[in-house]
């Protein structure tokens, strides 16, 4: 069973197990949302950030990037913490957007430290001005704090995407 907080008023249970209607406990299958391979690029951002990540990762899922964000890839009725857990441990790399709120957030934190305890390649995005984690100091950021597109190119050159025009989306 793992426990979550959902936000500082109530707490998330969720369990690997679904009581059936018989009365009986049945192992639950796997969500066929979660990724398979360790090939897809995990979003680390902080809540309050998440029209930065979703733009973000709009315009690399159109360039062709494998990336895999809560917002996009948790289906409706899935338990969160799950998901988000199979998500992190499958991926080969972690894209953390940095920003003050994200900097303190403990969900970050623990993401960033898992990434790191793996080995997993870590690619700073410098969303908005912050001090940066003393653990990945050490990684090259992309600075987005002051051009978007700027920003946008480096981060494809770095995951040897294809560089092209992102669209406008009015969603």
């Amino acid at each position: 069973m793992l426990l979550g907080k959902r936000d500082s008023h109530e707490t998330l249970l969720c369990t690997k197990d679904v009581y059936s209607k018989s009365g009986g406990f049945l192992d639950s299958q796997r969500s066929s949302s979660l990724p398979k391979e360790k090939s897809h690029i995990f979003f680390c951002y902080s809540r309050a950030d998440g029209e930065f990540a979703l733009k973000l990762a709009k315009d690399l899922r159109q360039a062709g990037a494998n990336i895999w964000l809560d917002q996009l890839d948790v289906p409706a009725g899935e338990c969160w913490d799950m998901v988000t857990e199979e998500a992190l441990i499958n991926s080969d790399r972690l894209l953390a957007i940095l920003s003050p709120t994200a900097v303190q957030s403990q969900n970050v934190r623990d993401e960033l430290h898992y990434a790191l305890e793996e080995n997993k390649k870590i690619v700073p995005v410098l969303f908005q001005q912050c001090p940066i984690p003393y653990s990945i100091r050490r990684f090259q950021y992309i600075d987005f704090t002051i051009d978007y597109e700027k920003g946008l190119k480096q981060l494809f050159k770095t995951l040897n995407l294809k560089i092209t025009a992102p669209t406008e989306t009015t969603d």
